[in-house]
């Protein structure tokens, strides 16, 4: 089974249905959680850039998940960092890639800060250098 592949089930357990797209290879995350997801939040890791993206991070993992080889506690942390994306940062219709060694988010949803003393309801969204 590929990486990708087990992601794919990995995340279903979870509650999150991903499905792959026939024209681009994508992957599209149609739920999270068991809540939809529409339009789909796109996900895009190519089987050879998640290897390379596992692979530096895989003796440090070690350290957090010494239970395991280094490369599966480099997975265990990537799909930690995958769910933060998802959970935090992502909104419908986003991307998700692999970009200088981690996951970027395009775009990124708005965050309420109602809740805030003095926001008075606004939002605010990050802005990064490209």
């Amino acid at each position: 089974m590929t990486s990708v592949a087990r992601l794919v089930d990995d995340l279903a357990g979870e509650g999150t249905h991903l499905e792959r797209d026939g024209s681009t290879g994508a992957l599209l995350v149609r739920s999270h959680n068991g809540r939809p997801v529409d339009p789909a939040i796109i996900l895009e890791v190519p089987e050879e850039e998640f290897a390379r993206l596992l692979a530096p991070s895989s003796e440090d993992a070690g350290i957090v998940f010494p239970d395991v080889d280094p490369t599966t506690a480099a997975y265990r942390i990537f799909l930690v960092n995958l769910e933060e994306e998802l959970a935090t940062k992502a909104m419908p219709g986003s991307r998700i890639t692999i970009h200088g060694g981690g996951l970027r988010t395009r775009p990124e949803r708005p965050v309420a800060t109602g809740d805030l003393p003095g926001s008075d309801g606004c939002t605010w969204k990050a802005h990064r250098r490209p």
